[in-house]
């Protein structure tokens, strides 16, 4: 598509912080701003950006069937123009030119200020339509394990690949466990000498023996770990009680210095225009929110957690071995709930019990549908 040839812009235009950034520091002007019409602003020429924005957009490839775009897929359906991928991910335009072909325009005078006619590369067109994808066959790390967590239900032989830069960067992950106290909840109540109800204690209210662990999100058949949680709401969530039943809940102490894979731990901000790797970054942060959803979902059913637990099964595996005590993730049960799986119960000590008993429980449930698989 072709355009006049606008030269300068305005911190109005944007929306991105380091844009914003770069203007307050490059621009030595004020006037009407070329696109979005501002007065009295300060401004600054589009070359100026150049950099940052093709360091932004080379993620982004043409939607062409049967290379970036599946062969039976409609390459209108599965791209969008360029301008609108970039606002998308990174949200870069103000809204004063979000979505407008003014976005458009101002895209394509920045791309074009800094083209190299003798590259032999492509000038990008702000309009045309793009994935970011280089191949339709190219799966990033998350939809890969997403593909194995369904295959490994079908054979528990499977293995899976997660790439060296990823096992080598997982670290940044890594806490030191800063809760004292730890919470575990179980259904039901002890009585004593007297008859009366009290809660569980000690080892009852603790991690199972090995002849009696059930298969679970971290663990197989005899295998033992402990589950807990950092809030004591969200321990008693976690047993999916009914109303009116009384639960123990326990207080663990952490004894010792415990290690763990914090997996609630923020993104590290990804920053397009000035990280050269923002590209892995971003599939790595989006491999970790999928460990994470995979860790907090509950089963669709409860009849085979032998086989329904397997891909947590495996990717707590694969975390242990590499040195982690335990594992930090989000409850699906509780609202903003923290659970915590520890490797070894060894490093936990009972301190004391109460018991509670549930006075509401609440539902919310929608249609099933099977695209939602």
């Amino acid at each position: 598509m072709d355009y006049p040839s606008p030269e300068y812009c305005c911190p109005n235009c944007f929306a991105h912080p380091t844009l914003l950034s770069i203007i307050e520091d490059e621009s030595r002007d004020e006037g009407r701003c070329d696109f979005c019409s501002s007065e009295a602003v300060p401004l600054i020429h589009v070359s100026a950006l150049c950099k940052a924005f093709h360091n932004a957009v080379r993620i982004y490839h043409p939607a062409d069937s049967g290379s970036t775009v599946a062969p039976w897929e409609d390459a209108w359906d599965k791209g969008e123009p360029l301008y609108q991928a970039l606002d998308g991910g990174c949200h870069v335009f103000s809204d004063l030119l979000s979505g407008t072909e003014e976005a458009a325009r101002l895209l394509q005078a920045i791309l074009e200020s800094g083209w190299d006619d003798d590259s032999g590369e492509p000038l990008p067109d702000a309009c045309e339509l793009v994935v970011a994808r280089r191949s339709w066959v190219h799966q990033t790390p998350a939809e890969s394990w997403r593909d194995f967590s369904y295959a490994i239900l079908h054979d528990e032989s499977l293995d899976h690949y997660i790439p060296e830069s990823v096992d080598e960067d997982i670290h940044i992950l890594k806490r030191k466990l800063s809760q004292d106290t730890l919470f575990r909840a179980q259904r039901g109540f002890a009585t004593d000498q007297f008859g009366r109800k009290v809660p569980y204690t000690g080892k009852r209210i603790g991690a199972p023996p090995p002849e009696k662990a059930k298969p679970g999100r971290a663990n197989k058949q005899c295998e033992v770990v402990f589950y807990a949680a950092e809030q004591r709401e969200t321990a008693v969530a976690e047993v999916r009680p009914a109303r009116g039943l009384l639960v123990s809940v326990g207080e663990f102490e952490i004894n010792q210095p415990t290690n763990i894979l914090d997996l609630l731990h923020k993104p590290a901000r990804v920053d397009p225009f000035v990280d050269e790797g923002f590209e892995y970054w971003i599939d790595f942060w989006s491999l970790m929110q999928e460990f994470a959803q995979s860790l907090s979902k509950p089963l669709e059913r409860d009849d085979r957690p032998e086989i329904d637990y397997r891909p947590t099964q495996w990717l707590t595996k694969w975390f242990r071995n590499r040195g982690f005590d335990g594992i930090r993730y989000p409850s699906a049960l509780h609202e903003n709930g923290v659970n915590i799986v520890l490797f070894d119960p060894r490093q936990v000590t009972f301190r004391e019990s109460s018991l509670v008993k549930v006075d509401d429980v609440e539902w919310s449930f929608s249609p099933y549908r099977e695209e939602e698989e």
